[in-house]
């Protein structure tokens, strides 16, 4: 078990009380990047991610033929969107970027970069409902953030495991 700095939307219980003080899940959030955008918040709270390995769960998710360009389309929006509600400047460019080039690379090693495009014009022209309800993380969080992610294991450690 560890301490981490995101959940799986799919994959996750909670303490009552700290699942109703951050104000639950944004709906304009459905699939795709929810669990980030929560887990800011619960950070934010100070409340304590903790990954456990041990705990095994079954998620059904309902097979659609559209579901690919559902994913990409949705991936950039929402991942703009976090950014946007949740993180100060400092961190907001690098983790747009970050996403963009992800998901752009992603989408088109896949052939679906019309569904990644229309995400990002999504995400642009929703940015105003995103920024409406901006509660940047402070420093603190963004320190604990840095620090749980400088234990993780390094990439390349990753790809030599699987």
């Amino acid at each position: 078990m560890f301490f981490t700095d995101v959940i799986n939307e799919g994959a996750v219980a909670f303490r009552k009380e700290a699942f109703l003080g951050t104000g639950g899940y944004w709906p304009p959030l459905f699939i795709y990047h929810e669990g980030m955008d929560l887990s800011l918040r619960l950070l934010e709270r100070e409340v304590k991610l903790l990954y456990s390995p041990g705990v095994s769960v079954r998620h059904q998710f309902p097979r659609k033929e559209n579901r690919n360009d559902a994913l990409y389309r949705n991936y950039i929006r929402n991942a703009l969107w976090v950014c946007l509600r949740n993180y100060p400047p400092s961190m907001a460019g690098t983790a747009m970027i970050r996403a963009f080039l992800l998901y752009a690379f992603s989408a088109f090693r896949a052939g679906r970069t019309a569904s990644f495009l229309l995400g990002f014009q999504e995400g642009l022209f929703g940015a105003s409902r995103a920024l409406a309800t901006r509660r940047p993380i402070r420093g603190r969080t963004a320190s604990l953030i840095r620090r749980i992610r400088r234990e993780r294991p390094t990439f390349l450690s990753r790809v030599r495991k699987y």
